[in-house]
């Protein structure tokens, strides 16, 4: 795939996105993708979560490179096993295969942006392997 082939140039607002919540297995907490295939693009996903105070995203895996960048809060991260403390201003790589998972430490929730080297927010390529911790 040529530079550019399979997306367009866009502007999205976030509050023009629908937002999704998970309260399952795989952590509580609320997201927006903002850009991903569903969208202007298959290059890459972008998108916005947020984690309230005491809540988390559960520890996992995926086949996707994945950057989270703390907008708001504070909260640790474990990657790979190792506990990270992080806060807004942060930001992290996480290589494909490679468990992570994340815990609102409050008091105010844990906002961070993501993009994933995929195509889809939900596909193959970013479908979760979940680990204990």
């Amino acid at each position: 795939m040529s530079a550019g082939e399979g997306s367009q140039a866009a502007v999205r607002a976030l509050d023009d996105t629908p937002e999704m919540t998970w309260a399952d297995e795989r952590g509580r907490l609320r997201y927006r993708t903002i850009f991903g295939a569903d969208t202007t693009t298959s290059q890459l996903v972008l998108g916005r979560c947020v984690i309230e105070p005491g809540q988390q995203l559960a520890y996992h895996s995926h086949e996707a490179t994945e950057v989270y960048h703390i907008l708001t809060g504070r909260g640790e991260l474990v990657l790979n096993g190792v506990v990270r403390s992080v806060h807004a201003g942060d930001s992290v790589f996480i290589p494909g295969r490679i468990p992570h998972g994340a815990r609102s430490l409050g008091p105010e929730p844990l906002e961070f942006i993501y993009v994933y080297a995929a195509d889809a927010a939900i596909g193959p390529a970013t479908a979760y392997t979940m680990h204990e911790r």
